[in-house]
């Protein structure tokens, strides 16, 4: 039996900026020895989370994450009453640079 690590790169965090990931981008070389994360992805939502609890902490106007009405043929009120990921206006970093990071990850 044997134990691997899996992780990813979480972004999307509120008062984050772009400066914040210049060195994390321009460290990542430096740590080529460790197992790279499986990719970059933006912070979810979820239900019973402190961000879906608490709307002063940057995620305000939450709403069921968009694949739930695909799935089920119900009124926003019902979606977000059943729904446990969710949808928020965009924080942190702007795709361009959450590209930038996921392309150095992948390097």
């Amino acid at each position: 039996m044997s134990l691997g690590v899996v992780w990813n790169y979480l972004f999307g965090f509120p008062d984050e900026t772009e400066e914040d990931y210049d060195s994390v981008i321009d460290q990542l070389p430096a740590i080529h020895h460790l197992a790279p994360p499986n990719g970059v992805t933006r912070v979810a939502i979820e239900r019973f989370s402190p961000y879906f609890n608490r709307p002063e902490l940057g995620f305000g106007d939450l709403r069921p994450a968009a694949h739930y009405a695909v799935i089920h043929d119900l009124s926003e009120s019902e979606l977000r009453d059943m729904a446990y990921v969710f949808d928020a206006a965009h924080q942190g970093i702007s795709s361009t640079r959450a590209e930038r990071l996921d392309k150095a990850i992948e390097t």
